[in-house]
């Protein structure tokens, strides 16, 4: 507690007064001078050594004053002064680009909100059968879904309806999402899919320099608007595919290719052409327990998709909701149906050519139609999509050079590799 006017002034000791000369005054001048520029260089040397940054391997954060990005669902690590360019002034300028990038992917994928001066999907959406000129990031990650053949982008609406289970707290709540459980909702998202599915219904049309018209039926678009739904076209859960290949290709475009990004929800972009090992844990879930099955050893450069049907941190809140019973929603709906499903509870697709929405979009109908084997991942591996998948305690793989290490060994058991290419 501070003291007030009431508390009693401690005895001060007796200072006889001393008359100070001109010349003593003098000096006391040049000493405060000195003293002043002493301290100024102490203060600059303990500032710099607070903002300074150790060279070596690093987290580096977007801006946080910055406006609103996308950075929080990503890790980006970086081996500051491995190159021509001292650490801390390398940091400065990785930050200012990353955080400037993340800002722009922010606004260019989104759905839900406009931006001045930025054509996004949101444009998209209000615009129907108009030719709209896009952001040129944009028109190629449309063109990469349309030249796919998926049409889960499509689904939109009902993602704008089932997204609102993973903000659930309890099983009661979940009932105006899950088409599992309502029969209304069901029918909803059955009608949904079905016009997801023709394209006569909804469609993309790109029709050269950034232009694109997204069709939609006069039916099409009365559902929509007696629904009160309004996100016709939306990346949903594969966002995240297509913004860390945006994000990675911005840093390469300014220098930056010493690290690796990766997204909370299982999407990796390791940015490095040196030759140097990169490893991620592969995980596996028994009897409801997650746990690190292994890890993945890998060199250069790589894009991974990670699938799951389980959640495996607090963040995978926003995608999976567990029941009391243990049923899990995941965030992967079918096209066919417009119900959620999981084709397996752990996919890991990499590829040395490919980005991740690429490899996403390649390796999603294989993932989606639930047979994770050696002859049904075949085919990917000859286009250069390789992958790592979970039979019982078997990690399986089909990339010869591929490394496993630190297999699980546990009381019940342990796991073992098998190449299985």
């Amino acid at each position: 507690m501070g003291r007030t006017a009431r508390d009693k002034r401690p005895n001060l000791p007796h200072v006889e007064r001393i008359e100070l000369s001109w010349e003593n005054y003098k000096l006391r001048i040049i000493a405060a001078a000195v003293f002043l520029v002493i301290g100024a260089g102490a203060l600059a040397y303990g500032v710099s050594a607070l903002l300074g940054t150790d060279a070596g391997w690093q987290t580096v954060r977007a801006d946080s004053g910055a406006e609103i990005n996308c950075a929080g669902d990503f890790t980006l690590l970086y081996e500051l002064g491995a190159g021509d360019t001292p650490a801390t002034a390398e940091n400065k300028a990785l930050v200012t680009a990353y955080t400037q990038a993340a800002v722009e992917a922010y606004r260019m994928f989104n759905a839900r909100e406009s931006f001045e001066g930025v054509a996004n999907l949101y444009t998209l959406n209000s615009g129907p059968n108009q030719a709209l000129t896009v952001e040129d990031a944009l028109y190629e990650a449309l063109e990469q879904v349309i030249q796919s053949g998926d049409r889960s982008i499509y689904l939109g609406p009902a993602y704008e309806i089932y997204n609102g289970i993973f903000s659930c707290q309890a099983d009661w709540e979940t009932e105006n999402f899950d088409p599992r459980v309502n029969p209304d909702i069901r029918a909803l998202f059955e009608e949904i899919a079905a016009f997801a599915r023709d394209s006569e219904s909804v469609d993309l049309e790109l029709l050269g320099n950034g232009q694109v018209r997204l069709k939609v039926s006069r039916e099409y678009l009365d559902f929509l608007e007696d629904h009160e739904l309004t996100r016709t076209v939306d990346f949903c859960w594969m966002q995240n595919a297509f913004i860390a290949d945006y994000l990675a290709e911005r840093l390469t475009e300014r220098g930056f290719t010493h690290g690796s990004l990766s997204s909370y929800d299982g999407f990796v972009r390791n940015l490095d052409s040196r030759e140097g090992s990169y490893s991620l844990n592969l995980y596996h879930r028994e009897e409801g327990a997650v746990l690190t099955a292994g890890v993945m050893g890998y060199n250069g450069p790589m894009a991974i998709v990670c699938l799951r049907g389980y959640p495996l941190s607090s963040q995978d809140s926003w995608h999976y909701y567990q029941l009391e019973s243990g049923e899990i929603r995941t965030p992967y709906l079918d096209i066919d149906s417009g119900l959620d499903r999981s084709g397996g509870d752990e996919l890991v697709c990499c590829s040395a050519s490919a980005g991740c929405a690429e490899t996403l979009l390649r390796t999603l109908p294989v993932y989606m139609a639930g047979e994770l084997s050696a002859g049904a991942l075949a085919p990917l591996a000859a286009e250069g999509i390789h992958a790592v998948w979970i039979e019982g305690r078997t990690v399986c793989y089909n990339q010869r050079d591929l490394t496993l290490a630190g297999l699980y060994s546990g009381e019940n058991g342990a796991y073992t590799a098998r190449f299985a290419g």
